[in-house]
């Protein structure tokens, strides 16, 4: 049986056997008798405290896992997909500013003119890294105009560097042609404590209220500016005053003609021509564990991200998932700020739909716990030996990493997700998404703690049953990456 297209699923006809990635809490009823199911609460499986075990159980590196606590991350399979829709701005590098200036352009002042940072390395400042799919996601456009792009922003404007009144503004400029433009944001500032670097557990933080805007836009959400440009006409789309951080998103289309986008810090009124460039702490190509990540600014290959899977349920205790926000699932620059990320490491602003299919060929009813699961690669104890792609969501492991060093929120933001029950019915679930790993503990080392997975949803099936999902989140800013999707049986019932 086919899932009928949820109001937020008005992407394209893939089937559910695609799947992308991305959960975080639901449950269901547990007997197999009744044919209806219905959310559990919110809560842990299995968070008791207790004296931490010195290492992790010593399971066989590839013996099928039986419980969540043992899936470990390198036996998690990919999902299968594409970006689509428009293109995903991003503006982050630098984050944090020691100036006032320039932060990101999609037409800088000169296509190659040097942009230092702090060792003063000249680099190119926009380098096209795939001019083909510039072209074609911004047709008759040329390199540096834009007809429709997504904009996810990030940058901090503390006082601690910046005197005096502190200001971001996202600007349009027509070209040759004009162009009549339209647009929707939601930019917000906030106290850079408030968030104690990529820490919140407050449900209403601005992270998650930025990635609830940008879920809605991916679901149709109408934009709500327009304005007639004339030729090389600038326009001020949204000004923040700021706190400290200042994060936002945006949707900009054009009609007639092709806009350029300038993102830009001042003290006083909007600049009216492109002022030179900010300085502030630039992260390079290399800087995330060497592995050509830094922080991004640029446009990247897409705002959004549907794809799947499909799972057969064997045995009436097993564990396995699907990887989500790792490199093959985060975003390739299209055209980047030399300076910055060749990859959009995680996909902060893009929003992922995972369409999946589960069937059951166990002798016996079985019942799946879907869940969103953390696989952070979190900080160890002095002494301790890497785990690398070794690690599963178990006491276990939490045990072995430094409390100093583990960020108090691993994810915080909306999730949209739609499955079915036994009869047919379709189950729309909203909620929003907690993980914080800093208190978490359990007595049990084979436990998955609260803090580290977030149930879902639960559904009981009968053999030979079929159940189709889908699930559609944005990567809200400041969250850690990667993640995945999980799915535990065990007997109905029990």
């Amino acid at each position: 049986m086919s899932l009928t297209p949820p109001p937020f699923a008005a992407l394209s006809a893939l089937s559910l056997l695609s799947a992308l990635s991305l959960l975080s809490a639901l449950s269901l009823l547990s007997a197999c008798a009744g044919d209806g199911e219905a959310p559990a609460g919110e809560g842990g499986v299995g968070d008791k405290s207790a004296t931490p075990p010195a290492a992790l159980p010593a399971a066989p590196a590839d013996a099928p896992a039986a419980r969540l606590s043992e899936l470990r991350y390198r036996a998690l399979e990919p999902l299968r997909g594409a970006f689509t829709g428009a293109p995903l701005w991003v503006s982050n590098n630098p984050e944090d500013l020691r100036g006032f200036g320039l932060l990101s352009s999609t037409r800088p002042p000169e296509a190659f003119a040097p942009r230092g940072d702090a060792y003063g390395v000249p680099y190119p400042d926009l380098r096209v890294e795939d001019e083909e799919a510039w072209r074609a996601t911004q047709p008759g456009c040329p390199l540096g105009e834009v007809r429709h792009i997504d904009l996810y922003l990030a940058h901090i404007l503390s006082s601690a560097h910046l005197s005096g009144t502190r200001r971001l503004s996202v600007q349009v400029e027509a070209g040759a042609a004009g162009a009549v433009a339209r647009w929707a944001a939601r930019v917000g500032t906030t106290t850079w404590s408030d968030i104690s670097g990529y820490k919140t557990t407050r449900e209403g933080w601005l992270g998650a209220r930025v990635a609830a805007f940008r879920l809605a836009l991916s679901e149709g959400a109408p934009l709500e500016g327009q304005l007639t440009l004339a030729p090389g006409q600038r326009h001020t789309l949204v000004t923040v005053t700021a706190e400290s951080l200042v994060e936002g998103a945006l949707r900009i289309e054009a009609e007639g003609g092709c806009v350029a986008v300038h993102v830009a810090a001042h003290a006083g009124d909007p600049p009216t021509t492109t002022p030179p460039y900010a300085a502030g702490d630039v992260k390079w190509p290399g800087w995330y564990n060497g592995k050509g990540y830094g922080r991004a600014a640029g446009l990247y290959e897409g705002g959004e991200w549907v794809g799947g899977g499909e799972r057969e349920l064997k045995s009436a205790r097993e564990a396995f998932g699907w990887r989500l926000f790792d490199a093959a699932h985060s975003p390739r620059a299209l055209a980047r700020h030399g300076d910055s990320a060749e990859v959009l490491f995680g996909g902060y602003g893009v929003v992922y739909e995972a369409r999946l299919k589960l069937r059951s060929a166990a002798p016996a009813c079985a019942s799946a716990l879907v869940s969103f699961t953390s696989y952070a690669d979190l900080a160890l104890k002095a002494g301790a030996a890497p785990l690398g792609d070794a690690r599963a969501p178990s006491a276990a492991y939490l045990a072995l990493t430094d409390p100093a060093r583990r960020p108090s929120m691993l994810w915080n933001g909306p999730l949209h997700a739609r499955y079915q029950l036994r009869g047919g019915e379709e189950v729309t679930l909203t909620r929003s998404v907690v993980l914080t790993p800093g208190g978490a503990s359990a007595s049990d080392p084979g436990a998955t703690p609260s803090g580290l997975s977030a149930p879902l949803f639960r559904l009981n099936m009968e053999p030979g049953e079929e159940r189709e999902v889908r699930v559609r989140l944005p990567v809200p800013g400041y969250i850690v990456a990667p993640a995945a999707l999980t799915v535990e049986v065990t007997p109905c019932g029990g």
